[in-house]
């Protein structure tokens, strides 16, 4: 049985307070059962984690929060288990909590792997600093999103290297002792990270070295207060998002290419599984949420059970709603610039939008409208001069039916720019007064509608709108009307014996009308125009 922890069972409510299952908790070697409508016992609570949750605050919130979901005991599937774990009963029908211990390290050797996913020139940076490491005895590792890719076979640009002592003394080091090869680009002492530039035989290649280190959230959503550096690897793994992402490979001479896993991430990732850390992962850090929709669209993963349960507490307890932030901003950046229609779905239909705001109404979305984004961007492509703004488009989309009071608060609380509020407003301002657009009679006056607008702005109504003429009115714009341009310039009139003045203007724009109106094509019809027109007419319009 050495591989196994075995608690008893406290039954409770899963809408029992923590406050009052605090009380319950009081017997050494016991665990909460928590009990679903059926008078079954499926998740359960260890008071480590209760203890956790109760010193932020959460007294009020129901157990259910944090509990992890877990199965019957079955005897004969204990050596292939893949859950942690179990529910079983004694003879004398009492309820026990089994765990199965998994082994504290995992390895396998990913030299080879290592080898094709990274270019020469960061395998040579690499190895510089792993020499300098043997060199001191200290213990290095690559660690994160780069040991995740390797194992995928896909390329590796960016590289965080974890040495288990100061990673400021080590870049001093490194500089120090070598100063042709090493330069510091920049320190962060509160989090004890550097960054250095390593001189390869084709290019400088930069490096992030961080301290294995521990850390605790002071409240729910806040930034990670760093407790200590230098703490063993495990310490540093364990605090980090997903398991995908909890892994490292050992950079040392004599163990160079061991892959340490201590939390089951590499099976994870075989199983293309995203599965978080512990139960308060997602109180911890709420925009862990959006990173997991980033990561199951990019590596074609899927929440883990318990996972997706804990994160369905969460939102559903309210803890996190409209709670925004630069933060949110980013992540919600990085995953809706992915450009993919089942990143939008995830987060409407997961309900993970309520970070955002729970004005949005998650009614008006259907299964199909992020294609129709995704669709519309694909079509339009070359409209939108900066890429980056992508994320906007569908952010502008969710936020459809607001007023400009909720979008400006909410814009806010994301911290966007000028320009990207600018962009959620002109967007509002267009369906808001969608009735004029309507009334267009002439092609000039669709023209006119939409040339104030940014094309993101007109991009999002595109795809909210589902009135036919609204739909076929942007799609002249964007593909036609835009582009109309008259040869006529201020030089042509002076050219022509009018006086310049500021009635130029209005007999330019006179001129662009008529030629999207269709009532001249050619230059020589400009020219007609212009000889046909009275200087005084307009010059009493100034």
């Amino acid at each position: 049985m050495d591989n196994f922890h075995v608690k008893k069972i406290i039954p409770v409510d899963n809408n029992l307070s923590l406050k009052e299952c605090q009380k319950l908790l009081l017997i050494e070697g016991a665990a909460l059962g928590i009990l679903d409508e059926n008078r079954e016992i499926t998740s359960f609570v260890e008071v480590g984690e209760l203890d956790k949750a109760l010193k932020f605050d959460l007294e009020d919130k129901p157990i259910s929060l944090i509990s992890t979901p877990c199965k019957e005991y079955r005897p004969s599937l204990q050596e292939n288990a893949t859950d942690d774990y179990f529910i079983a009963k004694s003879p004398q029908n009492v309820d026990f909590l089994v765990k199965i211990n998994k082994k504290e390290e995992f390895f396998v050797n990913i030299k080879g792997q290592y080898q094709n996913s990274l270019s020469e020139d960061l395998q040579e940076a690499i190895s510089f600093c792993s020499k300098i490491a043997d060199e001191i005895n200290l213990p290095i590792y690559l660690i994160g999103g780069a040991v995740r890719d390797i194992i995928l076979q896909k390329d590796v640009f960016d590289i965080d290297i974890t040495v288990k002592e100061s990673a400021i003394k080590f870049a001093e080091y490194m500089s120090r002792k070598h100063p042709e090869t090493c330069a510091i680009k920049g320190l962060h002492e509160p989090f004890n990270t550097a960054k250095v530039s390593i001189k390869t035989k084709n290019k400088e290649v930069n490096i992030d070295i961080a301290s294995a280190r521990l850390e605790k959230y002071a409240v729910p959503g806040s930034l990670p207060i760093v407790q200590s550096i230098g703490c063993n690897l495990k310490e540093d793994i364990i605090r980090r998002d997903f398991t995908i992402n909890a892994l490292a490979m050992s950079l040392n001479h004599t163990t160079f290419g061991n892959l340490i896993d201590y939390i089951g991430g590499y099976n994870d990732l075989k199983h293309r599984q995203l599965a978080i850390l512990h139960p308060l992962s997602f109180i911890d850090d709420p925009t862990r949420m959006i990173r997991g929709v980033k990561f199951a669209v990019r590596f074609d993963c899927e929440l883990a059970p318990i996972t997706k349960k804990l994160q369905q507490e969460c939102l559903k307890s309210g803890i996190f709603d409209n709670f925004c932030g630069e933060r949110i901003k980013s992540e919600l950046k990085q995953t809706l610039n992915l450009n993919s229609p089942k990143c939008y779905d995830r987060l409407i239909l997961d309900d993970i939008y309520k970070l955002i705001s729970t004005k949005i109404n998650k009614n008006k979305i259907t299964t199909t409208t992020g294609e129709k984004i995704h669709n519309i961007i694909n079509t339009h492509t070359s409209h939108i001069k900066n890429r980056s703004l992508i994320w906007l488009i569908y952010l502008g989309v969710m936020l459809d039916g607001l007023d400009n009071e909720d979008i400006l608060k909410i814009a806010h609380q994301l911290n966007l720019s000028g320009i990207e509020a600018k962009i959620l407003l002109s967007a509002s301002t267009i369906i808001k007064n969608k009735d004029i657009l309507l009334k267009s009679t002439t092609k000039f006056e669709v023209y006119e509608f939409f040339e104030c607008h940014f094309l993101e702005s007109i991009l999002i109504v595109l795809a909210s709108s589902t009135e036919p003429q609204i739909i076929a009115y942007i799609e002249e714009y964007l593909n036609k009307l835009q582009f109309i341009n008259i040869s006529t310039t201020g030089k042509t009139l002076i050219d022509k014996g009018f006086a310049s003045g500021p009635e130029f203007g209005y007999i330019l724009r006179d001129i662009l009308k008529e030629k999207i109106n269709g009532n001249i094509e050619t230059k020589e019809d400009e020219d007609k125009f212009l000889d046909n027109i009275s200087i005084i007419d307009y010059q009493m319009k100034c």
